[in-house]
Order: structure tokens, then C-alpha cells, then sequence
């Protein structure tokens, strides 16, 4: 069709922009990297989805030496519960990874987790692992094989209430939603979730 060839013409345009710009980022050329990202349209567009660009755009910011303006724009874009995005598992990942660095343990558990339920469920493996390793990081180990709704496998030391948590915040729920749906405070899903990192 030829009146649909521009678009996707100019769409493939603004993938490759994005990848380049990561390259860019990768070899520590950030104003390349800021440049490219600049000339992709806003929204989500020809592949680059507002997780990637948002991503990029936290990562540009902590090699410029702007860590808090990377974690608002991380925490900005972090995936609701669940996403199903590659990108939205791999910025969820980095922010992990990031908190990490900051010495946040408990967040980037946190954060690492919502990753695991999106890269998991998307069978990346590698990327999975990324996730166990940066929760090891934290102290946090999860089981070999992670539980679903019909079984207790692999998290027996836990009490029922704290299964129901953990359940949760591997489907990629944030702190204050699983509060919400249990009609609980936040401070209180943190106490369980102390608990379970403590057991697990």
C-alpha cells in the first residue's frame, strides 16, 4: 500500500533512532544519546514506547550526574500491575538496579520484583536472572520456581497473609496498590514484606 509506506518508513526511523541512542548511552556519549532521543516523537510510536523513552531518559540523567532527577523519571514510568511490556520489564530492572547503587535496599527489592513479574511472565530468562541476582543483592532470594495462585511451593515459612503479599508484589503491584486491595496502610504491607524478604 502506498500510502501507508511513508509511515512505516518514518516509524522505522524513530526505532532506529532509539537503538542508536542506547548505543550512543552505552559508550558513555551522552549528548549523541540526549540528541536522538530529542528527535523521537513523544508517545509511544514506532516501537519506542513511552517505557523505553522514559527509560533512556533516566539512564541519560544518572551518567550526567543527576541521580534525582533519574529516580523521579524512573519512578514516573514505573509499570502498573500487569504489564506485559518488554520495556516496561526492562526500566522497571534498571530502576531495581539503580536503588541498588542508591543503597535502597528495600525499594529496589521492590522494583526488582515488579521486574521479575513482567520478564518472567514474558519467558526472558537471562532478564529473570538479572532480577534474582540484583534481589540477592538485596537479600532477598526467591524460590527456584515462582508460585502460583494454586500452590504454596517454595513459600511454606510464610504465613498466609504474607503468601497473599508476596504473591502480589511478584504480579508486579506497587506497595500502595496491594494496600488498597488488601484495605490495609502501606507501612503495614512494608512490615509483611520485611518480614518475607527476612524468610525468603
Amino acid at each position: 500500500d502506498l500510502h501507508s509506506f511513508p509511515t512505516r518508513r518514518s516509524s522505522d526511523l524513530a526505532l532506529w533512532r532509539y537503538r542508536l541512542a542506547e548505543a550512543h548511552l552505552a559508550q558513555g556519549r551522552t549528548a549523541e544519546a540526549r540528541r536522538l532521543l530529542d528527535q523521537s516523537p513523544a508517545g509511544s510510536w514506532g516501537g519506542v514506547t513511552e517505557g523505553d523513552r522514559a527509560r533512556l531518559q533516566a539512564r541519560i540523567w544518572q551518567c550526567v550526574g543527576q541521580p534525582e532527577r533519574a529516580a523521579a523519571q524512573y519512578e514516573t514510568a514505573m509499570p502498573g500491575p500487569g504489564s506485559r511490556s518488554l520495556a516496561d520489564g526492562l526500566l522497571a530492572l534498571d530502576y531495581g538496579w539503580f536503588l541498588l547503587g542508591a543503597r535502597s535496599r528495600r525499594a529496589a527489592a521492590t522494583a526488582l520484583l515488579t521486574a521479575r513479574g513482567v520478564l518472567a511472565g514474558l519467558g526472558a530468562a537471562a532478564l529473570t536472572a538479572a532480577c534474582d541476582q540484583g534481589l540477592l543483592a538485596c537479600g532477598v532470594r526467591m524460590p527456584a520456581v515462582l508460585p502460583d495462585r494454586e500452590t504454596s511451593e517454595g513459600l511454606e515459612v510464610l504465613t498466609a497473609r504474607e503468601q497473599v503479599v508476596a504473591r502480589l508484589v511478584a504480579a508486579g503491584k506497587t506497595n500502595r496498590e496491594i494496600a488498597a486491595e488488601l484495605y490495609v496502610s502501606v507501612k503495614t504491607i512494608e512490615y509483611h514484606l520485611s518480614i518475607i524478604f527476612t524468610k525468603l
